[in-house]
């Protein structure tokens, strides 16, 4: 089992605005099989932005990591199912559903320490409709969509036999048909992981 913490801060170019506080919390049990691992991450985020938005997401993901033996690699593949719920007071209703997935290649070392590539896309589908953004003049109908590319390298080193710190960064490329949405991130985290 391994219980995680994380958070970050995002700022946009100007550098002058705090844009982005995210929390998340995840509990991931894991089942051993041969050279075969079975996990099932369960994260909750609460998310703040812009200093007047805020919302929830519980997401799952279901992953399968195939140790390749005598090499310290591995390769991992996941299915993310989560949902969004808009907890502010704004009148653009912004629950969303996600479907995605993704792939991951890690290298282990003697020492418990490891560094994991990964890749992953995401299809996020809103409640809310194009219109109500103030962005699209025609008046349509059509419901936001997201579409997410994000790719990750971490790192994280053991420091007692429960407790490993990491760093990770993170580059996501975002499309959407609300163009405001439309961005690309940098986010670098660092913190304590727990293992059980």
């Amino acid at each position: 089992m391994r219980l995680d913490y994380g958070g970050y801060a995002d700022f946009h170019k100007d550098y002058d605005e705090y844009d982005v506080i995210d929390q998340a919390i995840s509990f991931e049990p894991q089942f051993f099989s041969g050279k075969m691992i079975y996990s099932f991450p369960l994260v909750f985020n609460h998310v703040h932005e812009d200093g007047n938005t805020d919302y929830i997401k519980y997401m799952a993901s279901p992953t399968a990591t195939y140790i390749i033996p005598d090499l310290n690699h591995a390769i991992g593949v996941n299915g993310t199912i989560a949902r969004i719920a808009d907890k502010d007071s704004i009148d653009i209703d912004e629950d969303a559903n996600i479907l995605g997935g993704g792939l991951a290649y890690y290298a282990l070392f003697k020492n418990k320490s490891s560094i994991k590539v990964s890749i992953e896309y995401q299809h996020a589908s809103y409640d809310s409709k194009i219109s109500e953004y103030g962005v699209d003049l025609s008046g349509s109908q059509k419901n936001r969509k997201d579409n997410i590319w994000a790719g990750a390298l971490n790192f994280e080193f053991p420091l007692l036999d429960n407790l490993g710190l990491f760093a990770s960064y993170s580059h996501i490329y975002s499309r959407s048909n609300v163009d405001i949405y439309g961005y690309s991130r940098n986010i670098i985290e660092s913190g304590l992981a727990i293992h059980y």
